[in-house]
């Protein structure tokens, strides 16, 4: 599955500046006509939830929840982030490895008096899973980059 990533930012910015940035380029909801947001969500003093629109199209639904906590140590600020991927869409990949799992069993047990030549390639479903898993994780890991990036800028 997409597992969630955790990463720590560090900066020199005072919490309450941190907070002053992200709730500038932060909205409840996005909105076409502003140029400057670059987030969605919530942003409170000492935590926040958003999840990035700076590329977001119709075709692009893959945004990580970002959850952070931010924190003030040995003058240095520290938000903790912690990248989710949406409910919904964990729960489209698990439905889609299951049925390729279910479509391989069925395939494979065929009844013997069926002589299909579909019947040798049971596994085919099969390799679904690990190219899917593959594909994925990789622009999962991506969409995380790029958002971390977005933040590391903002909080120079």
């Amino acid at each position: 599955m997409l597992s969630p990533s955790k990463i720590s930012l560090t900066t020199k910015l005072e919490v309450q500046r941190v907070y002053e940035i992200l709730s500038s380029v932060t909205e409840s909801w996005h909105k076409e006509n502003n140029k400057k947001q670059l987030f969605e969500g919530v942003v409170n003093q000492k935590d926040f939830s958003i999840k990035p629109v700076f590329d977001l199209s119709p075709r692009d639904q893959l945004r990580p929840q970002i959850k952070g906590v931010i924190k003030r140590k040995n003058n240095q600020t520290t938000i903790d982030l912690n990248f989710n991927a949406p409910k919904i869409f964990t729960r489209l990949l698990i439905a889609g490895y299951i049925l390729c799992l279910v479509l391989s069993l069925v395939i494979f047990f065929l009844p013997k008096t069926i002589d299909l030549p579909i019947k040798y390639f049971w596994w085919l479903p099969l390799i679904f899973i690990p190219l899917n898993q593959i594909i994925f994780s990789s622009y999962w890991k991506y969409k995380i980059q790029i958002s971390t990036n977005k933040l590391k800028l903002l909080l120079k």
